[in-house]
């Protein structure tokens, strides 16, 4: 590709070492807090019923509590998936009739990080409560959910950086935006019309713009693991069920 080459994601390594260590740990958070934050507000919200502000609250404690308590240390990949074994974790903290109260008193030198709830509340505004035994898999939604709109927000910036706005909007024309009832996409031909593109360009277009997804796809994925065997067998698990990010 051309352009600017991507930078490293900033949870590259093993992100448990870089919250250990001073110089990193402040980035190394701040990865961890951005990658992971819609499906823990999300599950907050559904589980326990909470409004906007206490989810933000709790959700910024949660994170909080996994990196002071050292939880990290302790997960174990052969016995779950690392977004498995934090929605557990989620779930247990959650449960401590503290966890509320505490909100506001726990931070120590992990500073909070900015989030914003406003990008997730329009879809769970009318979503149904979650379950006890429907947490795992809700959770799993989100993350994917999340991975995909970071993946593809980050595919955005890449277009404009590079002056080819045009790249996002038939990409999303094409592959991302809903289905019609009858469940067709726009052909090419009707791409090219709508765009003013001749036939062979839309063709070109979507064949960069689907490699470039994929590779913020990637990339935000490595950004939600905490090592590189994690990353290389959460890849695998994706790769073989996500059709749209080709091979």
């Amino acid at each position: 590709m051309g352009g600017k080459s991507r930078a490293l994601p900033p949870t590259r390594g093993t992100l448990i070492e870089r919250l250990r260590d001073p110089a990193t740990a402040p980035a190394a958070y701040e990865a961890l807090v951005a990658a992971y934050w819609k499906p823990v507000y999300a599950q907050l919200r559904r589980r326990l019923g909470l409004g906007n502000e206490d989810a933000k609250d709790l959700t910024q404690a949660f994170f909080t509590h996994v990196v002071e308590r050292g939880s990290l240390a302790r997960y174990d990949r052969e016995r779950a998936r690392f977004r498995t074994w934090l929605s557990r974790l989620l779930e247990s903290f959650a449960a401590n009739e503290h966890a509320r109260s505490q909100a506001q008193k726990r931070g120590g030198g992990t500073a909070h990080v900015s989030i914003d709830p406003e990008s997730a509340d329009h879809r769970l505004g009318a979503s149904a409560p979650v379950a006890a035994d429907e947490v795992v898999e809700s959770f799993e939604r989100e993350w994917r959910r999340a991975l995909f709109e970071d993946a593809l927000e980050a595919f955005r910036a890449r277009c404009v950086e590079l002056g080819k706005p045009q790249r996002f909007d038939l990409l999303l024309r094409a592959d991302v935006t809903e289905v019609p009832p009858d469940g067709s996409r726009p052909s090419y031909r009707t791409l090219a019309t709508e765009f003013g593109l001749e036939l062979t360009q839309v063709t070109n277009e979507l064949h960069a713009a689907r490699r470039e997804l994929r590779a913020c796809v990637l990339d935000a994925l490595r950004a939600r693991c905490v090592d590189e065997d994690d990353f290389a067998h959460e890849r695998r698990a994706l790769e073989g069920s996500d059709r749209e990010i080709e091979r």
